[in-house]
């Protein structure tokens, strides 16, 4: 099955209202268009520790990344990012290991 996709929300000048903490897809993995300045928005609702990874398309040397690692404390918020393209290419997937990892996505205005 396919990765679930959200949507980012964009920061502003003007302002940029919070979006809605979604739960992970822990099984499919999620994915947001990336830019470079995309940033993850990730709360650990569980009181047990949880990891997020961020896949890094292609290979080195032939060798696979295992992507990055973000480890998620008991109850841990915070904000991960930015993931340049470059690095991360144009679609940024990502999977939790528990659907008790919520997230939101956000991006800097280009303008």
């Amino acid at each position: 099955m396919a990765a679930t996709a959200i949507t980012a929300g964009t920061i502003s000048r003007t302002g940029t209202a919070y979006q809605a903490l979604a739960a992970c897809d822990a099984t499919n993995g999620n994915t947001v268009p990336n830019s470079g300045q995309v940033f993850l928005e990730l709360s650990n609702t569980d009181t047990s520790a949880h990891t997020v990874t961020v896949a890094i398309p292609g290979t080195v040397d032939g060798v696979a990344s295992p992507g990055r690692q973000i480890s998620l404390a008991a109850s841990a918020h915070g904000l991960y990012g930015p993931f340049p393209l470059a690095v991360y290419g144009p679609t940024l997937t990502f999977t939790a290991d528990s659907n008790l990892v919520k997230v939101a996505a956000y991006q800097l205005s280009l303008s």
